[in-house]
C-alpha cells in the first residue's frame, strides 16, 4: 500500500487479511520500509485505522482530548481499546555482532485476542 505526500519519503507496507470478525479485521502487516508511524498511517489512509489509535484513528479529536484529560471512560469507548491494537508477532533481524539471522516470535497478547 502507498499513501502520502509525493514530496515525502517513500514507504511500502504489504498486508494480508487473516480474520474478519465483529467489525474488526486481523491483518498481517509487513513493513518493507521503516518510516515513523508507517503502519498506522497506511491503515488509516485506506479507511482501516488500528483499534485504539488515538492519533490516526477515526476520531480526529481523540488525541488532543487524551492529552488534555488522560484516558477517560468516554475516550476509551470512542477509541475502542486502551492502547493501539498493534503487535509485533515476528521480528527478524541480523545479529549485530555475529551476523546470524535471528527470528523472535511472540503470541498475540490476551487484550488484543479478546478484541476478536
Amino acid at each position: 500500500m502507498w499513501c502520502g505526500d509525493p514530496q515525502g519519503r517513500p514507504a511500502l507496507t504489504e498486508y494480508e487479511t487473516i480474520k474478519n470478525t465483529n467489525q474488526k479485521t486481523l491483518l498481517r502487516l509487513k513493513p518493507r520500509t521503516g518510516r515513523q508511524h508507517q503502519l498506522r498511517a497506511h491503515l488509516s489512509h485506506i479507511g482501516f485505522p488500528i483499534v485504539g489509535d488515538k492519533m490516526y484513528g477515526p476520531d480526529e479529536n481523540l488525541f488532543l482530548e487524551y492529552i488534555e484529560s488522560g484516558m477517560t471512560p468516554e475516550l476509551l469507548t470512542r477509541a475502542g481499546h486502551h492502547r493501539q491494537a498493534l503487535h509485533a508477532a515476528v521480528l527478524e533481524i541480523e545479529h549485530p555482532i555475529t551476523s546470524v539471522p535471528l527470528r523472535i516470535e511472540c503470541p498475540l497478547p490476551n487484550d488484543i485476542n479478546n478484541l476478536l
